[in-house]
């Protein structure tokens, strides 16, 4: 199907649940952006509450969270696939965002997009070396990735798997995964200036490392550890 011209419409992002880094990237993208943003959360709750982004007021964008209570991974897919489909139709957005291709909610939202002509960006960070591969769920990836209308992704490796899979390179854009700078150099600045009080504030020894991540082997914190 030929995709439509709603330029005028809103932006929409289909995804499991609202970090930080989501919302700073998302409130990033609504200021530059000439259109609404709409964000579909499928699930009220993270799989850990430090993940969870606060709930501000006022956003930069809105928020349509269609299962508060739950994770996304306890939602149904029958109740996923009545409740996405019905909030996109609501919105009638002139773009979708949608993260990754594997999750149940990302393949409802492709599926709409697809049927009603919407152009349709897949939003990924995987790299090829992640995990190890499987030759018939790379063909099924290669099926999926040729429904998208391009890409958004974190760095280099990422743009050359998505090209792997099959995504035109000239389609492919890099810039995802951003950081504030502002933000960090602005409050490592007002720290150097009163550098001994936070220290005892925070009870930080004179050398140290510090790693934030989730604790899961792939993060390798156990190198962190190793280093010191």
């Amino acid at each position: 199907m030929q995709e439509k011209d709603t330029s005028a419409g809103p932006v929409c992002w289909v995804l499991s649940d609202i970090g930080y880094y989501h919302d700073a990237r998302i409130s990033a993208l609504a200021g530059i952006s000439g259109n609404p943003v709409h964000i579909i959360e499928v699930g009220g709750r993270s799989g850990f509450s430090e993940f969870k982004a606060g709930k501000k007021v006022p956003r930069d964008y809105t928020v349509h969270t269609l299962f508060p209570g739950k994770n996304h991974e306890d939602v149904s897919t029958t109740a996923m696939m009545a409740e996405i489909p019905a909030m996109l139709d609501r919105i009638s957005p002139s773009v979708v965002c949608i993260h990754g291709w594997s999750l149940r909610l990302s393949l409802v939202a492709l599926e709409w997009s697809i049927a009603r002509g919407i152009p349709r960006i897949v939003v990924s960070e995987s790299q090829e070396h992640d995990i190890v591969r499987s030759s018939l769920k790379e063909s099924v990836k290669k099926m999926v990735i040729s429904q998208f209308s391009a890409g958004l992704v974190g760095g280099k490796p990422h743009a050359e798997y998505l090209e792997k899979l099959g995504m035109p390179v000239e389609r492919i854009f890099k810039g995802y995964d951003v950081v504030d700078n502002g933000y960090f150099l602005n409050g490592a600045e007002k720290v150097r200036r009163n550098a001994d009080a936070v220290r005892k504030e925070l009870s930080l020894p004179d050398r140290y490392f510090l790693a934030s991540s989730r604790l899961v082997k792939r993060k390798n914190v156990g190198a962190v550890v190793r280093a010191y």
